[in-house]
């Protein structure tokens, strides 16, 4: 199937991944207004805007993404499911700060540095987004978005099905 092509062969009354493409789509509108609120109270630096071009590209691609599957075509579960795998990895270092949580994030961390470590469990909720190049941070944290990686695995198993028939 190609990517503009629709699942109308599809047998069962609901559509496979729906409840994900609609929480993409809600998480994604409350993400773009608060970035589009954020953005016009800070100073946009060339910095600044290659990061916030970043984060609106990633809000962008979830709406969109969201909206291709309840149009049942098949390239909205591969978008989502690129939105997902981008929103697992949780990084936090003097060079490079990232986490991404569309929706819910459920966030197992551990951090390290100099005479400190820690372990940590974030719950974000709604919209909760950050990518910082070149921090103060003399902290190093890795984690994983739970809920990232559940949504990546469901629409993986979607789009095997689809690539199945």
């Amino acid at each position: 199937m190609s990517n503009g092509e629709t699942m109308e062969d599809m047998t069962n009354d609901t559509q496979p991944g729906i409840f994900v493409a609609w929480f993409y789509i809600i998480s994604g509108a409350v993400g773009l207004i608060l970035s589009i609120s954020a953005i016009s109270q800070s100073h946009i630096t060339a910095g600044s805007a290659f990061v916030w071009l970043f984060l609106l590209a990633q809000i962008g691609a979830a709406i969109f993404g969201g909206v291709e599957v309840i149009r049942q075509h098949t390239r909205g579960y591969k978008i989502l499911y690129w939105v997902s795998l981008s929103c697992i990895p949780v990084i936090g270092s003097s060079v490079i700060s990232y986490y991404a949580a569309i929706g819910i994030g459920l966030i197992p961390a551990i951090s390290f540095g100099a005479g400190y470590s820690g372990t940590s469990f974030l719950f974000k909720f709604g919209y909760d987004s950050a990518l910082e190049l070149l921090s103060n941070s003399g902290i190093t944290t890795l984690g994983i978005n739970l809920v990232a990686v559940v949504f990546t695995i469901y629409l993986r198993s979607i789009l095997k099905s689809i690539q199945g028939r």
